[in-house]
């Protein structure tokens, strides 16, 4: 028996697949279906007033970069900020400067702006590319530079330069950095100024070595953070328990216990291999785990936890490899 409705389903389908119209104005291919019926074989496809819409590939050798999916298509917001960005207003650019949703391309241009304001707000920008905030750190003046310490885009090369500028407020936002290098963190441990000392205290990437010499610093506010680093070793957490300072040894206390609930957690995964699983979801296994009853108040225990949801998921992964190898003696 001839089967109609067959039929005339395979010609639909045919009909949808052979007959996209390219609209190269704005660099989309779109199939117009604007009542969404048929959706296209294979994915990326998105509704659009005009039907479904796919970004086109560039092809390898045609000014293409291997075949990657060019960018997706600015949003409207986007498009007004890259307007705002180009205007002869300077409270336009700053509007702009100022924005997280500017796209990079747009902030690099800023970044060559004349107005300090300007570049200073684009220095600070999270969206900014690691490449204009590689040239905004060495700008003439200190605001920008210190917006580019702080960002954390910046490259660790940006860093390192920073981190031995004239400016003390540059140098002690390269210090508080997590992206500054080790060895530039080591240098500057040793800095005259003991606020640039504390932020190098505070920084989870700077070496255990690094905070022995940290936890005799004359400064107790500069021990204090030491005593809150969960990456300083038990050894060195072990000494500033005795500190005169009470507020450094309670905050001693309380970190070396939480280190230790760290190890056990991640010795009780056993075999398991916790690679594989969220580092969200394990950290937040183990806050709800923690043990009250360790701790020598209340307080601590509170202390304790409000450390812990600081870190990072991935600190929180960092901790827990750290604190096993030193148990281990690795």
């Amino acid at each position: 028996m001839f089967n109609h409705q067959l039929v005339a389903r395979v010609l639909m389908n045919l009909a949808v697949r052979c007959s996209p119209k390219c609209l190269v104005a704005d660099g989309n291919d779109y199939r117009y279906d604007p009542e969404h019926k048929h959706k296209p074989q294979g994915g990326g496809w998105i509704k659009t007033e005009k039907g479904w819409s796919k970004v086109k590939k560039e092809k390898p050798g045609n000014g293409g970069n291997g075949g990657a999916a060019q960018e997706q298509p600015l949003t409207d917001g986007q498009k007004r900020l890259v307007r705002l960005s180009r205007s002869q207003k300077g409270e336009d650019r700053l509007e702009a400067a100022h924005n997280s949703n500017t796209p990079a391309s747009a902030l690099a241009e800023l970044a060559k702006d004349k107005g300090d304001g300007i570049r200073r707000a684009v220095a600070f920008n999270s969206n900014t590319p690691a490449s204009a905030l590689a040239k905004l750190a060495k700008d003439w003046n200190s605001e920008v530079r210190i917006g580019v310490a702080e960002n954390y885009n910046t490259p660790a090369s940006a860093l390192a330069r920073l981190a031995e500028d004239e400016d003390m407020s540059v140098r002690r936002h390269a210090a508080g950095n997590k992206n500054t290098p080790a060895s530039a963190l080591a240098k500057l441990a040793k800095d005259w100024n003991p606020a640039v000392r504390n932020k190098v205290a505070e920084n989870h990437n700077t070496p255990a070595s690094v905070l022995v010499d940290l936890a005799k610093d004359e400064h107790w506010f500069v021990r204090c953070e030491v005593a809150e680093n969960p990456f300083a070793t038990r050894e060195t957490l072990q000494t500033l328990k005795a500190d005169e300072s009470d507020r450094v040894a309670f905050g001693a206390k309380a970190t070396a216990i939480t280190c230790d609930e760290v190890a056990r957690f991640k010795k009780s995964l056993g075999a398991q291999n916790h690679r594989g699983r969220d580092l969200q979801q394990l950290k937040a296994d183990f806050i709800r785990n923690m043990n009250p009853s360790v701790y020598e108040s209340p307080e601590a225990f509170a202390y304790a936890q409000e450390r812990v949801k600081k870190l990072s998921p991935a600190e929180f992964g960092m901790l827990m490899k750290a604190v096993v190898e030193e148990d281990e003696g690795i």
